[in-house]
């Protein structure tokens, strides 16, 4: 399963920015924005079957966000 890890920014710019072990690297002001950006992402690549988000809050362990 295709994972792409979410994080939550803290900084100034965007609220959250993804990436994944493929190079995909994106950020959206919020999560809705952000996950609709990484199915279109998952969908436009034919290689990437089932997927998750995985919300990685700081030095927390990771939780899932949303699973296709």
């Amino acid at each position: 399963m295709h994972v792409v890890r979410i994080h939550p920014n803290a900084g100034e710019g965007v609220s959250f920015w993804a990436e994944d072990d493929r190079g995909f690297n994106g950020g959206a002001g919020d999560l809705v924005d952000l996950l609709a950006m990484i199915a279109e992402y998952v969908d436009a690549d034919s290689r990437i079957g089932e997927w998750r988000a995985e919300l990685v809050p700081g030095q927390q362990s990771s939780s899932v966000v949303a699973q296709h």
